[in-house]
């Protein structure tokens, strides 16, 4: 027999004659908070067994819903872009300080260069110099030479 059966006798004992009260009310008010938390436990049993599947299924539900949103898949369309961009920016910086460093190979000649002719001007110069004077001692002798032969050819006719 179970205590709920003598709070039932009870309860019908009760409401014929209501001066009785004894152990069968105490029992009545125990047995329903054992139930009670019986029931409690039993909830919260079922609920943990099935909270980590719950948990992860609404978790993979909303990273779905998340990384189907279209401004999100802009957004990392974007980001794919400002990192292809960053790479070739990283190789032209390369081959620019690979050019960097053909051109200051190439002005580094050209320096040489510019540095031999300024070491070989003062000799051109002088010889410039001592060719247009040699020149001019030629003309000059040159047409002393004319002159003279007018000269004597002028004089041959007057004569």
């Amino acid at each position: 027999m179970r205590f709920d059966d003598f709070a039932c006798a009870n309860a019908g004992l009760k409401q014929k004659s209501p001066e009785i009260d004894g152990w069968f009310d105490q029992i009545s008010e125990v047995s329903h908070t054992v139930e009670t938390a019986q029931q409690f436990g039993e909830r919260t049993f079922f609920y943990f067994q099935r909270f980590l599947p719950l948990l992860q299924w609404h978790t993979e539900r909303t990273t779905q819903g998340i990384l189907e949103n279209a401004d999100l898949q802009k957004l990392q369309f974007s980001v794919q872009q400002v990192a292809n961009s960053a790479q070739i920016f990283a190789q032209e910086i390369q081959n620019l300080e690979k050019r960097e460093a053909a051109i200051q190979k190439h002005l580094d000649s050209i320096s040489k260069i510019v540095d031999q002719l300024q070491m070989l001007t003062p000799n051109a110069q002088a010889v410039i110099q001592d060719g247009q004077q040699k020149c001019n001692s030629n003309l000059i002798a040159k047409s002393t030479t004319l002159l003279g032969v007018e000269c004597n050819l002028r004089c041959s006719y007057l004569f």
